[in-house]
């Protein structure tokens, strides 16, 4: 059904990386020529964008006719579903799985569309190469001058991610705000010692201690020809480079450094002696052997996986150091120590460990500050994120209000996905920490991490799907079935308890608001018995009209009643509820997401919610509808796995035996 949509999206993006490949190529000398870009790749992605955009046009008029023309036996003529014999439900789980699966690619051919609404013009406007200065200095300043750190660069602190809630944030109960001149100082000082505690202020504060301690001796008269003939730098240059923030990241830098010098050391001193043999060092023998051996350097340096990049680094450097050396202490004139080779490595293998030693004492005060800790906190802030994130999501759906899935919302869903990449390497390095407490559980954090990722995912196919139904209908959505008031005060709790059980170390209730794959039918089921009294209650002839104004605000649009919209995509009330009982129904009668609840089935004929018809998997809001609420029924299996995952990890509490 989606076929061209797909293959034109996949083609305009390959002809527009070979453009920019193109580009790339031509550098500053290439610049002086003025040459233009290639008019037949310029033509090319001109050409596939339209046929982009005629696909899009082609499958919006088909709407989804195409798919659903494989599963016509499933209908009959009046386009309502066949049942077999003997069942009361149909199972469509590859119909689920194809919408899903349409309504993904589609999207994402249409966000390929408006990528290249902005880089084709580009292209075609600007197809020679010229070298860019900044138009305004300003400007550059302002950016040379930010505040603001990339995601995922600097030192690992406790990550402090703000989302975009419509209102109320978190209080401080130890502290009444205040505005007075005592009260901005207070502030002030706080967040003085408070960045003095933080980990970037330790090492630095280490790092200045043991630069002194170690450059002390070089300053007194007994001890600075000895400090100077030895090259004491070397031990200080590698006290700065060991001292990290986290004892798991100083145990990793001490060990591979230490083994990187090592290799260093018997490589460089093979290469000087096969060079120079026991002479002064002979030119052309190094540079022979330094042919050899400096490509193999090279090579592991680029392509060695990023846990080794420090190993081939250090030897790297050492052997180099090593060569130099050498060649200097026979070629030019210095004061004392003159030796080459092995002489050399010696040394420069004692002034490492001397530096390395030295940053390992520096680590142990004023308190060594585990990964594994940070690693936690983190963990118990992305949760809490994620929660705040599906909650926005939820409050968009409910109220409408589509500016709470805007732009700055979808930057905030990139930053804790740059945290969660970050978190990976904090769980590699803590892995090197000394165990002194116990085994840390390593897979359980790993599993963690992963359930974080695909949580992530989901929420965005939410955001996504919900964008989409809010182009085609503004209609408030999901009042009556999985988003009932009560269920979401069970999402609320469940998120809450996990963040501070993993932020404070305690357990999780014994009696615990979950599962929540199990508690949505619950609560489903009770708001189609309320919504079916409701109905009752409406069509009643003794009903007055006053009496149905006073029903819950849960089932509230708005002021208008279904006669009274006027918006002609604003879907009426009835209307909803019938499309998202629907939908529902269809996903509960699949293998893709299963009610596990034991409660039983509310009777929904009342407003004829059971019977879907294939006018109904025609219309254009089904598509993002299904999508969102099968993410979201997926999402709350996920919810469940990380509930099972922070109890192995800090166990329950509040146990009523």
């Amino acid at each position: 059904a989606c076929q061209a949509v797909l293959e034109q999206s996949s083609k305009a993006m390959l002809i527009f990386s070979k453009v920019l490949v193109s580009i790339s190529q031509q550098k500053f000398l290439f610049w002086l020529r003025c040459k233009k870009i290639d008019e037949a790749e310029e033509n090319d992605l001109v050409d596939t964008h339209q046929a982009l955009k005629e696909a899009l046009s082609q499958f919006d008029q088909d709407h989804n006719m195409k798919f659903l023309r494989e599963f016509q036996e499933l209908f009959d003529q009046d386009g309502n579903i066949l049942l077999p014999s003997g069942t009361e439900r149909a199972t469509m789980r590859c119909i689920l799985a194809g919408y899903k699966a349409m309504f993904m690619f589609v999207d994402t051919a249409r966000k390929t569309d408006k990528f290249l609404d902005i880089a084709v013009p580009m292209v075609t406007k600007r197809n020679r190469i010229r070298l860019w200065f900044p138009t305004s200095v300003r400007g550059l300043g302002k950016w040379i001058l930010r505040r603001e750190r990339p995601q995922g660069q600097g030192i690992p602190e406790d990550p402090e991610i703000e989302i975009p809630m419509p209102s109320h944030e978190s209080r401080d109960p130890d502290v009444i705000p205040g505005n007075s001149v005592a009260a901005k100082f207070g502030r002030g000082l706080n967040k003085f010692f408070t960045f003095l505690s933080s980990p970037a202020s330790i090492v630095g504060i280490r790092t200045v201690l043991g630069t002194i301690l170690l450059a002390i001796p070089g300053v007194y008269e007994d001890s600075a020809y000895f400090m100077y003939v030895n090259k004491s730098l070397w031990a200080i240059i590698m006290l700065q480079f060991a001292l990290t923030a986290f004892i798991g990241d100083h145990v990793f830098t001490f060990v591979f450094r230490t083994l990187g010098t090592i290799i260093g050391a018997i490589i460089g001193t093979i290469i000087w002696y096969i060079g120079s043999g026991n002479g002064d060092g002979n030119p052309y023998g190094l540079a022979a052997v330094c042919a050899v051996f400096f490509p193999i350097f090279s090579f592991f340096r680029v392509h060695s996986p990023p846990q080794f990049i420090l190993l081939s680094l250090m030897s790297t450097v050492t052997a180099s150091l090593i060569i130099g050396y050498s060649w200097i202490n026979r070629h030019v004139p210095q004061i004392g120590f003159d030796g080459v080779g092995w002489e050399v490595a010696w040394r420069r293998l004692v002034l490492v460990l001397i530096g390395l030693t030295g940053a390992s004492l520096l680590m142990l005060f004023p308190k060594p500050k585990t990964g594994r800790e940070v690693v936690r906190r983190t963990f118990a802030k992305t949760i809490r994120n994620l929660g705040e994130i599906h909650l926005t999501l939820i409050g968009s759906g409910v109220t409408g209000n589509r500016s709470l899935v805007g732009k700055k919302f979808i930057e905030k869903v990139f930053g804790i996905a740059a945290t969660l990449n970050n978190t990976s390497r904090q769980i590699e390095m803590a892995k090197f920490e000394p165990p002194l407490g116990g085994r840390w559980p390593v897979e359980d954090y790993r599993r963690l991490h992963q359930i974080q990722i695909e949580i992530l995912r989901l929420l965005a196919e939410m955001a996504t799907s919900l964008i989409s139904m809010m182009d085609v209908s503004h209609m408030k959505f999901l009042r009556y079935s999985i988003m009932e008031p009560n269920f979401i005060a069970d999402i609320s709790v469940v998120w809450a308890s996990l963040s501070s059980s993993l932020e404070a170390k305690h357990g999780l209730p014994q009696i615990f608001p979950g599962p929540l794959s199990e508690r949505v039918w619950i609560h489903l089921n009770n708001s189609r018995q309320k919504w079916n009294s409701f109905v009752q209650i409406s069509n009643h002839p003794d009903t007055e009209p006053s009496k149905i104004r006073e029903e819950p605000a849960m089932y509230e649009f708005s002021n208008e009643s279904d006669e009274e919209v006027q918006d002609e995509k604003l879907l009426s009330k009835s209307e909803s509820v019938k499309l998202e009982h629907r939908v529902i129904n269809m996903l509960e009668s699949t293998g893709v997401v299963t009610s596990s609840a034991s409660a039983p089935a509310a009777n929904v004929e009342t407003v004829n919610l059971d019977k879907l018809k294939l006018k109904d998997l025609q219309s254009e809001i089904f598509l993002p509808t299904a999508s969102y609420i099968m993410s979201h029924l997926q999402l709350l299996y996920k919810i469940d796995e990380l509930t099972q995952q922070a109890k192995e990890l800090v166990g329950e509490s509040f146990h009523l035996e």
